[in-house]
């Protein structure tokens, strides 16, 4: 179990690398801000696209994957949500569910994640935050990522107690894991603007107090949503 839990672990590193590395690549043609002042949500909101998919995944493990797209007042996204379900979950060359078997020898692939937000079952939640991009670039993430899965989870009809399937109120890596698309700039690459995270420099360990230590009963290592724990 051990192995396998080190497995997943490592190809989730590899998703979310190859994936912000897709970002900053193509971060012209797949982002975009806004100079007003309503949010570029409100005056160009994200399509969801055609929702086609014709991937059939074929791995012996599949790992349930939600991808949460996260968006702010002046940082969106221009291309659609089928784009990015494709781009995670598609099984063509240059999909990660194409690499994923690959490198694996056809052991594991992600499966997305069930839900009725945009596209049905898509695996993909877009969430729109009433704020400008925090702009984090080398400093942690880790207190708006507890925010985006928060809002994901009560503006869209996601369950995350369904996927506790061993019923222990926890959510481990084996039942469902949980990437992050956040529009803006990548900090990694010095691409700042409107606004830049740096996606490998941070845990998901959100000081909610200032008070420089993590406790359970804060929220700060983990959090609680549907009744089960995730990421503590």
């Amino acid at each position: 179990m051990q192995h396998f839990l080190k497995h997943l672990r490592y190809f989730l590193i590899l998703s979310v690398s190859l994936l912000l590395f897709l970002i900053s690549c193509s971060k012209k043609e797949d982002e975009s801000s806004s100079t007003s002042s309503s949010p570029c949500y409100t005056t160009t909101p994200s399509d969801k696209g055609s929702c086609s998919s014709n991937s059939t995944l074929t791995a012996s493990t599949k790992v349930p994957l939600l991808m949460v797209r996260v968006q702010y007042n002046n940082a969106c996204f221009s291309s659609d949500e089928t784009t990015w379900a494709n781009k995670m979950f598609g099984t063509s060359d240059g999909q990660m569910n194409h690499y994923l078997a690959e490198t694996t020898y056809s052991k594991y692939q992600f499966s997305p994640a069930s839900e009725t937000s945009g596209c049905t079952n898509d695996g993909v939640i877009t969430v729109n935050m009433p704020e400008n991009h925090p702009n984090t670039q080398k400093n942690s993430w880790a207190c708006y990522a507890s925010k985006a899965i928060t809002e994901a989870d009560s503006s869209s009809s996601f369950d995350f107690a369904s996927y506790d399937t061993d019923s222990n109120g926890k959510l481990s890596v084996t039942e469902l894991q949980v990437i992050f698309m956040v529009a803006g700039g990548e900090s990694a690459s010095s691409i700042n603007t409107p606004g830049g995270i740096w996606g490998m420099a941070t845990a998901l360990l959100c000081d909610v107090n200032g008070d420089g230590s993590y406790a359970d009963e804060s929220g700060e290592h983990g959090i609680t949503l549907d009744n089960v724990r995730l990421w503590g």
